[in-house]
């Protein structure tokens, strides 16, 4: 577990480094340092109220109507509705919320968790949000390979509805110096050794979990950060964004839970 947090804090830095080298305001590196603290503070938590024995339906459900609820109250800019203003802060639920969802239910499949996740697939079709919406596809593909049920059946699919609905629908948002594209400036020598040393961090803590739950870790945030590189799309912790931060940290400590599940029932 101890492995996992460091990881994930190594990951964090690396963003806060490069956004440093493209030469980014100092407050919105320190945007990314806040929510590191704040976001380990929460992620501690959410592990110890998941070791508590609390029921994996509730932080699907809740991560489902909170994407939903967004999607219908939450700010609009150019018909898109994905933010919510939480004092000076934009924050995006979906980022938040659902890669921990999505690696929950892939550690504890059931009809409930299951509803919940198609419950965000629909806002995120309202919203609409390609980015999420292709995460959740691969990263239900990859809960899918470990698991053949009809519980992964039925959420893939909706998955796949929501994505060819936000494909369908407009999305034609300017990129935010310093949160979107920061890694499309380099110059393309330089971004074949880039790229590659950027995302692995990023999916270290997936790819060393392995199981169904390391599977959803790694395919989700691996899916975030390619959408980042082919359009305007928040970059995973290499662009200044505190959702990232938060849903990276959440993702962690959920996947932390799921590894010392295995081990408990192993021991």
């Amino acid at each position: 577990m101890r492995v996992a947090w460091m990881m994930a804090v190594l990951a964090v830095l690396s963003g806060m480094a490069w956004l440093w080298y493209l030469g980014a305001p100092l407050a919105m590196i320190a945007i990314n340092g806040v929510a590191l603290v704040v976001g380990l503070l929460i992620g501690r938590a959410f592990a110890r109220v998941l070791r508590a024995g609390a029921s994996p339906t509730v932080p699907v459900a809740l991560a489902g109507f909170a994407i939903v609820a967004t999607a219908i109250w939450g700010l609009r800019i150019d018909g898109v509705a994905r933010w919510v203003a939480v004092g000076p802060l934009t924050l995006q639920p979906a980022m938040i919320l659902l890669p921990p969802a999505l690696i929950v239910h892939a550690h504890a499949p059931a009809r409930w968790t299951a509803a919940g996740v198609v419950l965000a697939a629909v806002g995120i079709a309202i919203q609409p949000d390609r980015s999420m919406a292709l995460a959740l596809v691969i990263s239900l593909a990859a809960i899918g390979s470990a698991r053949r049920n009809p519980i992964g059946w039925t959420t893939l699919a909706a998955a796949l509805v929501a994505l060819a609905i936000t494909l369908c629908r407009g999305d034609h948002l300017a990129p935010v110096d310093f949160v979107e594209g920061v890694l499309r400036p380099t110059t393309t020598a330089l971004a074949w050794l880039i790229v590659p040393i950027s995302c692995l961090p990023l999916i270290a803590p997936g790819l060393v979990a392995g199981k169904a739950a390391g599977r959803a870790f790694a395919a989700c945030w691996s899916s975030l950060f390619v959408a980042a590189l082919v359009a305007n799309y928040p970059t995973p912790l290499f662009g200044s964004s505190a959702s990232a931060v938060f849903g990276y940290l959440l993702s962690v400590a959920a996947l932390a839970h799921s590894r010392a599940s295995v081990s408990r029932f192993n021991s």
